[in-house]
């Protein structure tokens, strides 16, 4: 369970029935199974919590490991500060290794061909996304265990450079017939670049389920 839980620091989403669109959190302290959460943007609750002692709240956030979600009690609301209570049960939380992405980010990559030392560029979209791994949907089969350099184009921002290694490869889920589906397992990526990937990929589960 160790493993699975927020840490200071970490941005993370919250929602109940109640709350027509996630509001997004810092994690404040984690003591046993309380998660203190202050809101991210200062007055984002108006000063009035949304949130209500005893409901149950939908909380989200993700790690270079995985993408989190849990239902949990509410045990304090007050103003921009939430304490919630993590499950006791490590089942209870529900890991995902990639976030679906609403529209697919384009990415040019770089085929490494080790026995001939030379690169060949593949034109790429990526399809599912997390903080370790990406699915690609590429016109070619990469071979498994095989090097790949991806520039990623994250909207609004500089684009993110990661270096991955190819796992097994399968058909692609959006059944586009002339692409594949590839599975790329970062092995280098910076870690600003990292924190930017994790920014982008809770903001794309906000606007999920917004």
């Amino acid at each position: 369970m160790a493993e699975s839980r927020p840490s200071p620091g970490q941005d993370a989403l919250l929602q109940t029935e109640n709350v027509e669109a996630p509001i997004e959190f810092v994690v404040d302290g984690v003591n046993g199974d309380r998660i203190t959460l202050s809101a991210k943007a200062p007055g984002a609750t108006a000063g009035h919590s949304p949130f209500h002692v005893g409901e149950v709240a939908h909380l989200q956030y993700v790690d270079r490991f995985g993408v989190y979600e849990v239902d949990t009690p509410v045990l304090h609301a007050e103003g921009d500060s939430v304490v919630v209570a993590l499950a006791a049960e490590p089942n209870d939380v529900r890991r995902r290794v990639y976030a679906r992405l609403r529209a697919p980010l384009d990415a040019t990559c770089l085929l490494l061909d080790a026995a001939g030392n030379t690169f060949t560029q593949l034109d790429a979209s990526v399809v599912d996304i997390g903080g370790g791994g990406a699915a690609l949907a590429v016109p070619a089969i990469a071979p498994t265990g095989a090097t790949l350099v991806c520039s990623l184009a994250i909207p609004g921002d500089a684009p993110i450079v990661t270096i991955g290694n190819v796992l097994a490869p399968d058909a692609d889920p959006r059944d586009v017939p002339d692409r594949r589906h590839v599975r790329v397992q970062f092995t280098l990526i910076a870690e600003t670049d990292r924190d930017r990937l994790l920014r982008f990929i809770l903001e794309a589960l906000r606007n999920t389920r917004a």
